[in-house]
């Protein structure tokens, strides 16, 4: 950590800016943008930010550290978080209105903050130089200082401040607010992470509450498909029993007395309705079946894996998927596999499930219900190598190219208010990185969007060669 006001006096205006800095025998304290800045003479800091989101975060910090006089900095400023390749300003503070445009978006390496988010690295100037890629009609000449939003070696996002052309920071300064820039980095990530976590947390619960469902649903299942078993064995021979018995009646009495023989009895003189009977408990026991495969298949989602991942199926995984994504998949688009043979992935079954369960429920929900013929999510399985891929690809609405880069982003979402939590894929991804592996998106706007997962192979099939089929990527672009 920086050290920061090392053992010098505090001035006056000093003290009126920092509100209320009191000077004990190991520690100065200092209130900051509704939290608190600690000091101590060994040269720590430290802050708590009563803020909910990181946005709020970056608002805050930035809206307080240019009313901060004795810094001497401009009262122009950005704050900006990292989305895919690219900087997004999320916070603007008097900037003109050019630059508020034209750095809406900075990609890396592109002017002072993408170079200061590709290198990790502070940039203190004291003028336009060649390092400022965007100019403006009438800019005026200035300085920056930007900082890097680091956090456990992560650069999380960006912070500019503006001095006055010609100006330089001494030490002190310089390292307070590098030191601010530290601490809100730290404030940003543990929000991020604490999010991540209670979200893993739900997701947890909801597993729990799954399992205890689906076990819950097992004796009155087993019951059910007993007795629909037992109808569609033993109600074929009865009805046939019947059309027997209406037969010899209508031989032994004619067909009018055989009538009303059988008036109250009209499944005997009805062979559609003793038909029907027999396809009903035929349906009935395949909705049991089915029933019974996915409560089966939500108990392996839902069951806690060991810490070390195990070889697993991809297919047996897609397929488990593609049973618990039914009910959002049926009236929106039919499923067309393509699985060839491949080898096995080292994996946790129950996590790789929640990603498929995500990429399917996402390729469904952006494609409209009402045609499912009309629509197709196609699922490909195949081996590159030494590596195991499979594809879901999907005939929707597709993404803005402007938002595809953040789609791996914690807290973006596409979907309506309420649909969505901006989480599904940040986790999925997390997962699949965590295995060694890659989850990779490519989208046409009013085509659809394809996600490749990459895991590396586990162990190769017995007297099978590799294959290499990559999707064809022009079938999205027409």
């Amino acid at each position: 950590m920086p050290r920061v006001l090392a053992e010098r006096p505090i001035s006056a205006n000093e003290r009126g800016s920092l509100r209320g800095w009191v000077t004990s025998s190991e520690q100065r304290y200092g209130e900051y943008w509704g939290g608190s800045i600690l000091v101590s003479r060994r040269g720590s800091i430290g802050v708590s930010v009563k803020a909910q989101t990181p946005v709020q975060v970056l608002e805050v910090a930035v809206d307080h550290v240019i009313q901060i006089s004795w810094l001497g900095i401009k009262t122009s400023a950005a704050a900006f978080m990292i989305r895919g390749q690219q900087l997004r300003k999320v916070v603007s503070r008097n900037l003109p209105p050019s630059v508020d445009q034209g750095c809406a978006r900075v990609a890396f390496g592109q002017c002072l903050c993408g170079r200061v988010a590709e290198s990790g690295e502070p940039i203190i100037c004291a003028h336009v130089d060649d390092r400022h890629d965007h100019h403006y009609e009438g800019m005026l000449d200035h300085g920056h200082i930007v900082l890097p939003l680091k956090w456990q070696s992560q650069i999380l996002g960006v912070l500019c401040f503006y001095l006055a052309p010609g100006q330089e920071l001494d030490d002190h300064r310089g390292n307070f607010i590098e030191a601010v820039g530290s601490i809100v980095a730290t404030a940003v990530g543990r929000l991020n992470h604490q999010s991540q976590l209670a979200q893993s947390e739900r997701l947890s619960s909801l597993g729990v509450l799954a399992a205890g469902v689906a076990h819950e649903i097992k004796n009155p299942l087993g019951l059910a498909l007993t007795n629909a078993e037992w109808l569609v064995e033993d109600l074929p021979p009865i009805l046939e029993n019947g059309r027997t018995l209406r037969e010899r009646l209508i031989e032994e009495f004619g067909s009018k007395r055989a009538n009303t023989l059988m008036r109250d009895t009209p499944g005997l003189r009805n062979d559609e309705l003793l038909q029907d009977m027999a396809q009903c408990t035929r349906d009935v026991l395949d909705g049991v079946r089915r029933v019974r495969t996915i409560v089966r298949e939500l108990g392996t989602f839902s069951r806690a894996d060991d810490e070390q991942p195990s070889p697993v199926s991809l297919a047996d995984v897609l397929e488990r998927a593609i049973t618990l994504s039914h009910h959002e998949t049926k009236y929106r688009a039919r499923i067309s596999r393509d699985f060839q043979e491949v080898p096995h992935v080292l994996a946790h079954e129950g996590r790789l499930t929640q990603v498929f369960l995500n990429l399917l429920i996402n390729a469904a929900q952006a494609i409209e219900k009402g045609d499912p013929e009309r629509n197709e999510i196609r699922i490909r399985l195949w081996q590159d190598g030494d590596e195991v891929l499979a594809e879901v690809k999907d005939t929707g609405k597709g993404i803005d190219p402007a938002d595809l880069p953040y789609v791996f982003e914690p807290f973006f979402t596409t979907k309506e208010r309420g649909v969505g939590t901006g989480l599904g894929l940040s986790i999925s991804n997390n997962i699949v990185t965590s295995l060694g592996g890659r989850l990779e998106a490519d989208s046409t706007v009013g085509c659809g969007t394809r996600f490749v997962l990459r895991l590396p192979v586990a162990e190769p099939l017995v007297g099978t060669r590799p294959t290499s089929t990559p999707p064809d990527k022009a079938a999205m672009q027409g």
